[in-house]
C-alpha cells in the first residue's frame, strides 16, 4: 500500500475489526472520503450517522507533519487521526486534520503563484451520533488559520457541517459549507465558497447496492484585482456489488456513471473544463491472516467524453496542469475528445 495507517482499539474496549482506512479505499478504487456501497470506517467522513458504527476507536493515518508539505493527496499525504467514544446512548467524535479535496483543488485555482492561497490547515472536527428509530449523526468542521510570517499575511476561514441518517439497507447525507474563506492580503488574491452542498444516499438490495451522489460549489474569486465567479458541479450515479468468495475473500463490482464540470466565468478566456464517463472497476480483497490483508482493483471507462476550453487562462502553468489532469484532459488550452488511457490498477 502507497501508505501506513493504523487503526486501532481505542483504551482496549474495542472487539471491532478496523480497516486500513484511506490506504484500503485507494487500493479499491474508491474515493478516500469513503464508499457508497463498501463498509469502510472512512464513511464517517461521508455520512455522519456512521460514527456510531465505528464507537470506541481510535484511527491515525501517518503523513507529513507542520508545513512538510502544502496538501493532501494520494501520494503525499498529510497526517490525521482522532476518537470516535461512546458515552451512553450517544457516540462522540474528536478528528484532526481531515482536509476536503474539492475545497482544496478550487482554491488553488486562484493562485497567481503555486502556494500563494492559504489553505484549510489545523482542521478539528467534533460528531455526535445516536439511534433514535434511524440511526443519525452531526458533525461540525472548522479551520480558522492565519499566516503573518515576514511579509505575508494569508488567512483561512473554514466552517462546515456534515448530517446524516441510515437504517437496515439505506442511507442519505447532506454536507454543508457555511463559511469557506481564502485570502492573502499580500497579493490581493481571495476565494470566498460558502455555500458548498454534497448530498446523497444508497440503497442495498442483496449483495447489491445502487447509489447517487451530488456535489456543488459556487463562489467568488479575486486574482490580481479582478473578480471572478466559479461554478463546479459533480454527479455520481452507480451500481456496486460486494461478493464473498469466502469467509476472507470477496470480490467487488461497481459500474458508474461520473461526471463533473467547472466554470471560471473571466471576462474575456472564460475557461471550463467538463468530462463524463462510465468505469467499470474490479476489485478483490483477501485476509491472508489476522494482521495481513491482500487487495487491489483495476479500472477503467467503458466510455466518455472531455472537454476543455481556454485552460491557459487559469493563472499559473501548476494550476493549468492541476484543473486538466482533473478532468482527464491533455494539459494543452483547449481539447475535445473521447476519454484515452482510462486503465488504472491500484495496490
Amino acid at each position: 500500500m502507497k501508505k501506513l495507517v493504523i487503526a486501532a482499539a481505542f483504551l482496549g474496549l474495542s472487539t471491532q475489526v478496523a480497516h486500513a482506512t484511506k490506504a484500503r479505499l485507494i487500493a479499491l478504487g474508491q474515493d478516500k472520503d469513503g464508499s457508497l456501497f463498501l463498509d469502510d470506517n472512512r464513511n464517517a467522513f461521508r455520512n455522519a450517522s456512521f460514527v456510531s458504527n465505528y464507537s470506541n476507536m481510535a484511527f491515525f493515518d501517518y503523513g507529513a507533519t507542520g508545513n512538510a508539505i502544502g496538501l493532501d493527496t494520494d501520494t503525499a499525504q498529510k497526517a490525521e487521526g482522532g476518537v470516535f467514544v461512546k458515552h451512553g446512548a450517544l457516540t462522540y467524535g474528536v478528528y484532526l486534520g481531515n482536509e476536503n479535496d474539492t475545497g482544496v483543488l478550487l482554491k488553488s485555482l486562484v493562485a497567481t503563484t503555486a502556494g500563494s492561497m492559504p489553505q484549510s490547515d489545523n482542521v478539528l472536527e467534533l460528531s455526535v451520533a445516536g439511534s433514535a428509530g434511524i440511526n443519525w449523526g452531526v458533525t461540525l468542521g472548522w479551520a480558522p488559520t492565519k499566516d503573518e510570517q515576514g511579509a505575508a499575511e494569508k488567512e483561512n476561514k473554514s466552517l462546515y457541517t456534515r448530517i446524516g441518517v441510515n437504517k437496515n439497507n439505506w442511507e442519505a447525507y447532506a454536507n454543508v459549507s457555511i463559511q469557506g474563506e481564502s485570502d492573502n492580503k499580500i497579493t490581493s488574491e481571495k476565494y470566498d465558497g460558502g455555500g458548498a452542498y454534497d448530498v446523497g444516499g444508497s440503497y442495498q438490495m442483496g449483495d447489491m447496492t445502487a447509489y447517487a451522489r451530488y456535489k456543488t460549489v459556487e463562489w467568488d474569486q479575486i486574482a490580481s484585482g479582478v473578480k471572478t465567479k466559479g461554478d463546479y458541479k459533480e454527479m455520481k450515479l452507480g451500481v456496486g456489488h460486494d461478493h464473498e468468495v469466502s469467509a476472507t475473500s470477496k470480490i467487488i463490482y461497481e459500474v458508474v456513471y461520473d461526471s463533473a464540470e467547472a466554470n471560471l466565468k473571466y471576462a474575456t478566456n472564460p475557461t471550463k473544463g467538463k468530462y463524463w464517463q462510465i468505469p467499470l472497476i474490479v476489485g478483490f480483497e483477501s485476509s491472508a491472516n489476522s494482521w495481513l490483508t491482500l487487495r487491489g482493483s483495476i479500472s477503467q471507462s467503458l466510455i466518455g467524453n472531455v472537454d476543455t476550453k481556454n485552460i491557459g487562462s487559469i493563472a499559473n502553468a501548476t494550476n493549468q496542469a492541476v484543473i486538466a489532469a482533473r478532468f482527464n484532459a491533455p494539459a494543452q488550452n483547449n481539447y475535445k475528445g473521447s476519454l484515452k488511457n482510462t486503465t488504472n490498477v491500484n495496490a
